[in-house]
């Protein structure tokens, strides 16, 4: 009898291990409810689950965006549904103006229903929401748009161009000038064209672009404005090209005033410095605007001691198209010399103006004298084309319809996309829009305004259809899914009851066998016992 390796216990006690091992296995899923709880259970199975189970729960989150997106389509069609209301009311005052029948106070009382109706529309469009999200505006808003466009066709373009014609003889010769609105640039309008041909230096083709966002934040828009215009004109009126950059700035802020933006260079700058500027590179910064504006003033006093005004070298200039010729017809000095002059004794003339308190006072500095209110005066008539002198082509008025993108599926490319449109004055054409003098055009104004909203009410309409059946069709396919999932992952009871049961019956067999297979190595120890001295007690008889 051998009892160095015991091996009947070894054999006993392993097979105790193992279905201990698998004892403990089933517990784990009964107590789970999982058939799988590790790779080692089921590696095939794991990874055909595990697919199964990202896919489901893609298509319950796909399902809930698709939810929200029904939200949105149905916020966005009630929100559309109240300005279609608001439109139709605009259309049937509009109708009853067009009657002659009413006295120009009782069209005027309708008028003034028709612009509360425009601007409740405005005002819609800014505060219609979801989730924060503006639905139909973007930018600085359809109020701000409306307001912004409204200045450009009323006083601003109109009245900086009769301000340039009285104090500078200078106007346009119905050439075209684009308007291009833009937003986001951060810059003030610039104008761009091409040189004309035949030598003069003329641009044509004139464009003027306009940040919507910068006229908006701006408190006097219409300076900004005017300050553009005066390029234009400069443009087609003078060998412009050749023009001196300082001399186009300085004459562009002298009609808009540039007393505020001295004011605030010479936080930075000495006189001595803005003077000097003048014969450095041009660059379009504070400190040569400054510079520019200052040197252009000194201009005007010159022609002013002269018994003249800025007219008078504006008309040389635009008969000659050269700035030395019109200097000199005017200051008896080219524009070198005029330079040198005002190097040397500029320092002393602004130091002047900043002690006559000139830059502290209301007045702006521009050739009209007054306020920022008041240096391009109010009022005029709304017109597409405000200005007597230019053609005007508006460009980028009409925004774009806001695209939103629905991710209503478990793929990467599962999303569908709708459009909602801007619904503010501007976006609908409704500016301008006069029932007293013009009731049958504001008749065609509102129509073109309901046909764009009810289309977009139909698109909207399709889409909420489209997310119905995305949403069941997830649901569907989610139920499936988890389903197949269910049948791989998931525990069977009554099964892994049985196997339980075997394996319990299968452990305490084993714990009795190893236990008499322990006891087997009794009769060794009492072999032992008859060794002298062996210290072991004898076997019980």
């Amino acid at each position: 009898m051998r009892i160095r390796h015991n091996l009947s216990s070894s054999i006993a006690w392993r097979a105790l291990s193992t279905q201990s091992s698998k004892m403990e296995k089933s517990l784990t899923r009964l107590s789970s409810g999982d058939r799988i709880n590790s790779a080692s259970d089921d590696v095939a199975g794991l990874s055909i689950s595990e697919r199964m189970r990202s896919q489901f729960q893609s298509l319950n989150q796909a399902s809930r965006n698709a939810m929200d997106g029904l939200s949105l389509v149905n916020t966005a069609d009630a929100t559309l549904e109240e300005v279609l209301s608001l439109l139709q009311r605009g259309r049937e005052l509009s109708v009853q103006s067009a009657n002659t029948i009413y006295q120009p106070d009782q069209k005027t009382s309708i008028q003034t229903e028709v612009n509360n109706i425009l601007a409740e529309v405005d005002r819609i469009a800014d505060t219609a929401e979801f989730n924060k999200i503006k639905l139909f505006t973007t930018g600085t808003g359809a109020g701000a748009t409306t307001s912004v466009i409204t200045g450009l066709r009323t006083s601003w373009l109109q009245q900086a161009e009769k301000v340039i014609q009285d104090y500078y003889g200078l106007q346009g010769d119905n050439s075209g000038l684009k308007i291009i609105l833009t937003r986001g640039t951060g810059q003030s309008p610039w104008i761009t064209g091409s040189v004309e041909p035949g030598g003069l230096g003329k641009l044509t083709d004139i464009t003027m672009t306009l940040d919507m966002d910068v006229l908006t934040s701006a408190p006097d828009a219409d300076r900004i404005v005017a300050r553009a215009l005066t390029q234009a004109v400069l443009a087609r009126n003078s060998n412009y090209i050749s023009l001196s950059r300082w001399f186009v700035s300085g004459a562009s802020d002298l009609v808009a005033g540039g007393d505020e933006m001295l004011a605030e260079a010479l936080k930075t700058y000495s006189a001595a410095s803005i003077v000097a500027a003048i014969n450095d590179p041009w660059t379009d910064d504070l400190l040569h605007q400054a510079s520019a504006y200052v040197a252009t003033k000194y201009l005007q006093a010159y022609t002013t001691a002269y018994g003249s005004t800025m007219q008078d070298p504006m008309t040389w200039l635009r008969n000659a198209g050269d700035l030395d010729a019109a200097m000199l017809s005017t200051i008896y000095m080219d524009e070198v010399s005029f330079t040198i002059d005002y190097t040397i004794n500029g320092e002393a003339f602004l130091n002047g103006i900043i002690a006559s308190g000139a830059l502290d006072d209301a007045d702006v500095g521009g050739i009209l004298p007054g306020n920022s209110s008041e240096v391009i005066p109010d009022g005029g008539d709304y017109s597409i084309n405000p200005t007597t002198n230019f053609t005007i082509r508006w460009d980028g008025i009409s925004d774009e319809d806001i695209r939103m993108k629905l991710h209503i599926g478990p793929g990467a490319n599962d999303s569908i996309e709708f459009a909602l449109p801007q619904i503010g004055r501007a976006a609908l054409d409704l500016l301008g829009v006069n029932v007293i003098t013009k009731a049958e055009q504001a008749i065609g104004q509102f129509n073109n305004a309901i046909k764009k909203v009810s289309t977009a009410r139909t698109q909207l309409g399709s889409t909420a259809n489209a997310l119905d059946h995305t949403i069941r069709s997830n649901q569907e396919a989610e139920i499936s899914l988890r389903s197949s999932y269910s049948r791989i992952h998931d525990a069977d009871y009554a099964q892994e009851l049985l196997t339980l049961t075997k394996q319990q019956i299968l452990v305490q067999s084993s714990s009795q066998v190893l236990a008499k297979a322990n006891r087997l190595r009794e009769h060794t120890a009492w072999l032992l016992s008859g060794i002298k001295g062996g210290g072991f007690a004898p076997a019980p008889a």
